[in-house]
């Protein structure tokens, strides 16, 4: 396999991953994993003091999942359901002022694919913590917890792939950072440290 020097210098990508053999869920992972982010820091290409950005995928946090149902008035087991989704939404400045409208069109899609939005939320951020460029450009961070009613994982799996498509083609500028009954995605431009 041939790579010239100019495809060589344009990633600036760097992988970490830790895993529990035991295959317990414990904050300690994402400290690790932080503190990897940070030692590669030099690899998320830093401009002005500014990283150019990181994230963490990690298993869905049920428990928190399960409290923030609870609070909305649902039963907290239907996180651990095995058709639980989240879906994890960025939207960007220019579009950002949209959002309700955007949620909407979002659920108006997921209703034709089965999947039940249970729960929406505006994430919870720190815009002030990041630096000027970043702050400038901040998009609005937005969660969906929801059902997906379908036979097998493997055909939910299935659908939220499709869903997540559609909502790519459908609404301009959005990032879908993740949507799946497993995992989420944790995105932000900027160094490991924030």
């Amino acid at each position: 396999m041939h790579y010239s020097k100019s495809s060589m210098e344009k990633d600036a990508c760097a992988i970490i991953a830790f895993v529990d053999k035991k295959g317990k869920s414990t904050h300690a992972t994402i400290v690790r994993t932080i503190d990897a982010l940070r030692k590669m820091g030099h690899r998320s290409g830093d401009i002005n003091g500014e990283g150019d950005g990181c994230g963490i995928l990690t298993d869905i946090p049920r428990q928190v999942w399960g409290r923030r149902l609870e609070r909305a008035g649902l039963s907290r087991h239907l996180a651990e359901s095995r058709m639980f989704f989240i879906g994890h939404f960025l939207l960007p400045i220019s579009i950002r002022n949209d959002a309700p409208a955007i949620i909407k069109k979002i659920q108006e899609v997921a209703g034709r694919y089965g999947a039940d939005i249970l729960l929406q939320r505006e994430g919870k951020t720190k815009d002030e913590e990041l630096g000027p460029r970043a702050k400038a450009e901040a998009p609005l961070f937005y969660q969906i917890a929801g059902i997906i009613s379908r036979e097998t994982r493997r055909e939910a799996n299935k659908e939220l792939f499709k869903l997540h498509m559609d909502i790519d083609s459908m609404i301009t500028d959005i990032h879908v950072a993740s949507l799946s009954l497993d995992s989420v995605v944790y995105k932000l431009r900027g160094a490991p440290e924030l």
